[in-house]
This record gives C-alpha cells, structure tokens and sequence, in this order.
C-alpha cells in the first residue's frame, strides 16, 4: 500500500508475513487518497511479476485474494452476531457507510 513504495519492500514484509504466519492479521488499506483501492489491489497482485524469473519464492494468490476480500468490519469487532455495524450510528448511517465501502471497493 501507501507506506511501503517499493515492490521489493511489499514483497518482503508480505513473505515475511506469511512465513511467521501471521498474514491472517494483515488487512488492506490503499493509503487513500494517495492512492486508489484499485492501484493498491493491482500493485499487490503485481507482486508476482517482482519475482518472476528469480530464486525468490512466489506468494500464492490465494493470500493475497484473503487480504484484499478479508472482512474488515468483523476482525475489528465491528459486527455484532447478528452482523449489523457496531458504529454508534443509526442504521441509515450505517446503510450509506457501507454503500460507500461496497462503492470504493467496486472500483477494482
């Protein structure tokens, strides 16, 4: 995303992230407005080209896809067991704050 600039920095932090097995903790941001969702989420499924043709290990896609559809709202305790919002907004504030995550995320 927005903090780490370089591929070959994305692409160390995500590996070392992987290989402690904690990737599961990892959610994704785009550093908007620096960046758009949608530039973030391609950078990151880029990352395969940083390596391709070297010694360096692939990620699997499939961490990858988990960090960008991981469920935000829930692993931040912000889903109540019936899955509304947690926000202390009324329920029309939640429904335009979640039309506005569902608008951004569209974007990719």
């Amino acid at each position: 995303g927005g903090s780490v600039r370089r591929p070959l920095d994305r692409y160390r932090w995500l590996t070392a992230a992987i290989d402690l097995g904690v990737a599961d903790r990892l959610l994704f941001a785009s550093g908007f407005p620096f960046e758009t969702p949608a530039k973030a989420i391609e950078k990151l499924y880029g990352l395969a080209a940083v390596v391709h043709g070297t010694t360096l290990q692939s990620i699997p896609r499939r961490e990858i896809q988990a960090i960008v559809e991981r469920d935000v709202f829930r692993v931040l305790g912000l889903r109540d067991r019936a899955g509304e919002l947690q926000l202390g907004a009324s329920a029309g504030e939640q429904a335009a704050l979640l039309a506005a995550a569902r608008s951004l995320l569209s974007d990719r």
